[in-house]
């Protein structure tokens, strides 16, 4: 009888053991909201060998300047500044629907893809408007790596605007969590 018993409260123990390692793990979670400030520099070339923007359904084929219901796709770059020879820190990859029948409007979604510097290996997703040559602002929809469960907007104030050749800059507001890792999403 003393070993059925003690059998029993062994097995209690270890019971209440594993509950308390199971909720302490994943109590012990708790991601930290960082909020983040991004400036960097838009770099967009617009035809020749080295064009970062290719209209790939153009419905006005006598028409030059971009009309409704044409698409692009976009792999622009970022550098750190304005300049063309200041640091690359990565890639605006996506798409630009041209959806305004009365002005040149187009309705973009990009990822911006981080390859250098602090953020490297991370990206941040924008959607919204773009009315060259006005600023735009468009909202952040989410992100990778760094930048898991981003939320946000951009700012993007057109600096230069010329024949082949656009130069904008961004400031991205963005709210995400810090070490948030894949091991942790998975609790």
């Amino acid at each position: 009888m003393a070993s059925s018993s003690v059998q029993y409260y062994s097995f209690f123990f270890l019971l209440l053991l594993c509950t308390l390692a199971t909720s302490t793990s994943s109590d012990s979670f708790q991601p930290k909201e960082k909020h983040t400030h991004l400036r960097f520099f838009f770099h967009e070339v617009e035809s020749g060998p080295n064009a970062t923007i290719y209209n790939v359904v153009n419905l006005n084929e006598s028409s030059p300047s971009y009309t409704f219901g044409d698409i692009h796709v976009v792999d622009s770059i970022l550098r750190e500044g304005p300049d063309t020879s200041s640091l690359l820190i990565g890639r605006a990859q996506g798409v630009v629907f041209d959806v305004a029948m009365d002005r040149n409007a187009g309705l973009s979604i990009i990822t911006l893809v981080f390859t250098a510097g602090e953020y490297s290996g991370s990206s941040i997703t924008l959607l919204g408007m773009v009315v060259p040559p006005t600023s735009s602002e468009r909202t952040v929809v989410g992100g990778t790596g760094q930048f898991r469960m981003a939320r946000g907007f951009s700012l993007n104030k057109m600096i230069l605007w010329e024949e082949d050749y656009l130069l904008a800059e961004f400031n991205i507001y963005v709210v995400h969590y810090e070490n948030l890792g894949v091991s942790q999403l998975s609790q």
